[in-house]
């Protein structure tokens, strides 16, 4: 555990193909507790699920996948499935991306593991996006245990839910997202025995050979392509620590 004797907890939706700030945060926690059983309108821009930022044309733009349209407007994360309009939207997505980053150092790092998501044979998000994050977690040499929410039984809402699951995972300390703060009671975690760590905020920045300026707020996969696996790893280090010289490249596919 850190420090030798607390454990830390974070707590997070899956999203589709996310930008670092979510490997910053599980970074900082012992393990990761993937919030899958949760309703969303998957067509709401608060949902981080279905999309996310790239560059195309050397100008930011959302890429997406196409999901079914259910009966009911909010779904639980985990049983969202991809449409029949997927396949065709990959052939344009791919097409793009591999224009857009073609001549990226790190091309060749980045651009597999891109395609290995869309030619993945499930028709669950939840299955693509979970395989997209754990690759990267392990290329950086971040591999935490994983557990998702609708396998725990999870009771509550809002705050109430979040405390539930993270006595059922003896956590010490829950580590939050600063995007958190507005509409979790923090409260209730002291209330609960459980100390709230807000994750630091970190401007990132990095070498973007596609832009003419700089472009925040990416999916990882755009400073993967940019600056490789290692160097995104030394994005993500703590302050004061050693740069490493080597993350795994080699994460199966």
């Amino acid at each position: 555990m850190t420090n030798g004797q607390e454990k830390l907890v974070t707590i997070h939706q899956p999203d589709f193909m996310p930008w670092l700030g979510l490997f910053l945060k599980i970074a900082a926690a012992d393990e990761w507790i993937v919030l899958d059983h949760v309703r969303n309108n998957p067509k709401t821009a608060a949902f981080w699920g279905r999309r996310v930022r790239m560059i195309i044309n050397r100008e930011p733009h959302w890429i997406s996948v196409p999901l079914e349209r259910g009966g009911d407007v909010f779904v639980p994360i985990k049983d969202m499935r991809l449409s029949s309009a997927a396949s065709g939207a990959f052939v344009k997505l791919r097409r793009s991306i591999r224009e857009s980053y073609s001549r990226s150092p790190f091309f060749g790092e980045g651009y597999p593991l891109f395609e290995a998501y869309l030619d993945h044979p499930s028709p669950y998000l939840i299955d693509r996006n979970m395989f997209f994050i754990e690759h990267v977690l392990s290329a950086l040499r971040l591999v935490r245990p994983v557990v998702r929410s609708s396998l725990m039984d999870p009771a509550g809402t809002a705050t109430d839910l979040l405390v539930d699951l993270l006595r059922k995972r003896n956590a010490a300390c829950y580590v939050s997202g600063r995007g958190a703060e507005g509409y979790q009671d923090d409260a209730r975690f002291e209330a609960a025995g459980i100390r709230l760590q807000m994750r630091e905020d970190r401007a990132f920045t990095y070498p973007q050979v596609n832009v003419p300026a700089f472009v925040p707020g990416l999916s990882v996969l755009d400073s993967v392509m940019n600056i490789g696996f290692s160097g995104v790893a030394n994005l993500l280090r703590p302050a004061g620590t050693a740069p490493m010289d080597h993350a795994s490249e080699t994460a199966a596919i």
